[in-house]
């Protein structure tokens, strides 16, 4: 009956044990998303070799994955967030070697450092780890650090450990932080970054370090503190800026360059006058001003060919 079924979906059910996936072999997705009484998940998925998704998330339930699983050469997605009550992880996951997006943000306080195996995912892009990981040991060898283009953080302490050759090969970085409120240094050796998204809530300062970023064209800021731009900012290379803060502040020497800038957003409730640094924006595309009490806008007149302004 199921010899030919690609997708199954068995979101929000109450089952304990998945299928016997051996009377399904064509399966290419299987998606068990809060399955929050899942508890196993049947060895014959080892068999399914044209999968290549698997969305465990929000099975808290869930302590062990089967070791068969690592089988799966052909698996490019795999999700186990808020898998709360995993113990460990297989392994052989290295095995997978067609992973492209790995999100390990189990929360579990039993996986306590990044596995391993991930140095042998060369094709990785995507990695998303979440605050249950205090420890990095994948970097004993330059060569071994695997390639991943953009990492996502729930945590600024993974930032702070990442060894050097891991962050000088990343091009694109999300920081989601809540509770952080300050930044250290450690932009300094993001050498080839050129997309930076930090929404962190907390955040009173830009990073220290960030202007020495001089590769990086996308910066975005998402916090509900007082923020202080200043000289730091590398407005020189960046394409798109948004800033969307509480409170904006501008140093008075603040006299950048901004002759790359083409998408600029600005989202502050104390914003009162179009800042004039923006004057030498003369690529800029679309700029928008959302929650902004302006008084009076003067737009440059190198500006008067930008297609949007919403307030």
């Amino acid at each position: 009956v199921f010899d030919n079924l690609k997708v199954l979906d068995l979101s929000w059910t109450r089952i304990t044990i998945t299928p016997d996936f051996s009377v399904m072999p064509c399966l290419v997705k299987l998606t068990f998303e809060e399955c929050r009484g899942l508890v196993e998940v049947h060895e014959s998925v080892g068999q399914l070799k044209s999968l290549v998704w698997i969305s465990l998330t929000g099975c808290g339930e869930l302590e062990k994955l089967p070791d068969t699983i690592c089988q799966l050469t052909s698996l490019e997605f795999l999700s186990l967030h808020n898998c709360k009550k995993l113990l460990y992880l297989p392994k052989q996951l290295g095995n997978m070697t067609s992973l492209k997006h790995l999100d390990l943000r189990t929360t579990s306080r039993h996986i306590k450092s990044l596995p391993d195996f991930v140095r042998k995912l060369h094709i990785l892009e995507h990695l998303l780890i979440g605050k249950n990981i205090r420890e990095i040991t994948i970097a004993s060898h330059p060569n071994d650090i695997v390639v991943v283009s953009e990492l996502i953080c729930w945590s600024a302490y993974v930032l702070d450990v990442l060894p050097d050759p891991c962050c000088r090969k990343k091009t694109q970085l999300k920081l989601i932080d809540n509770t952080v409120d300050e930044l250290t240094e450690t932009f300094r050796r993001w050498d080839n970054l050129e997309s930076l998204i930090l929404n962190c809530r907390s955040l009173k300062s830009l990073p220290t370090g960030i202007g020495q970023l001089l590769k990086l064209k996308v910066l975005e800021v998402y916090s509900d503190n007082h923020i202080l731009v200043d000289d730091a900012l590398p407005l020189a290379s960046i394409e798109k800026l948004v800033l969307k803060c509480a409170v904006l502040e501008y140093v008075s020497s603040f006299n950048k360059k901004t002759q790359n800038l083409k998408h600029l957003t600005l989202k502050s409730k104390k914003m009162q006058v179009l800042p004039d640094w923006i004057g030498s924006s003369s690529k800029l595309e679309s700029l928008e001003l959302r929650g902004c009490k302006i008084m009076e806008l003067k737009v440059p007149a190198d500006h008067f060919n930008t297609p949007r302004i919403p307030f």
